[in-house]
């Protein structure tokens, strides 16, 4: 049944919760995407705390072997830890095999991070165009094409 709840509220990003961003809104303030090297110099290490597009308050240690851990909170409280792997792909992107460990549902996902001064943001798309664009795929597929592609959230870097 948490499955179920937890897989039900990943599709949910049409009604978003928490403050969101256009990619357009980053990059007016002069953000800039991360590359491979500034992403093992930053973030490595460090733990990524914020909401996702579907309300989750997530906490993840990018830890510098590759591996990650944290805690997740869905909007209805309900907590989990996490564990998995992270690399950086060809493209500069984080990407992760994440799982849930109270829910035991796994999420592979790749996001751009971008940096304006002191702030991170994780996105899915490199343009306002393409994150509308997959968000309609997603809503028409009804859910089976969501890989969070419309998604901007802000991180928050914890040493």
């Amino acid at each position: 049944m948490l499955r179920v709840l937890f897989a039900g509220l990943l599709v949910l990003a049409a009604a978003p919760a928490g403050a969101q961003y256009k990619v357009s809104e980053i990059v007016a303030k002069g953000g800039q995407v991360m590359n491979a090297e500034q992403i093992r110099a930053e973030l490595a290490g460090k733990t990524l705390a914020g909401t996702t597009e579907t309300g989750f308050q997530i906490e993840i240690e990018l830890r510098r072997d590759g591996t990650t851990g944290g805690m997740v909170y869905s909007p209805r409280g309900q907590a989990s830890g996490v564990s998995g792997r992270w690399t950086v792909n060809a493209k500069n992107q984080v990407c992760g095999e994440t799982t849930f460990l109270a829910w035991g549902h796994t999420v592979k996902r790749c996001n751009w991070y971008w940096k304006v001064g002191d702030e991170y943001y994780a996105t899915n798309s490199r343009t306002d165009d393409e994150a509308a664009e997959k968000f309609v795929e997603c809503l028409m597929s009804g859910g089976k094409e969501c890989d969070g592609g419309f998604s901007v959230s802000k991180r928050t870097v914890k040493k």
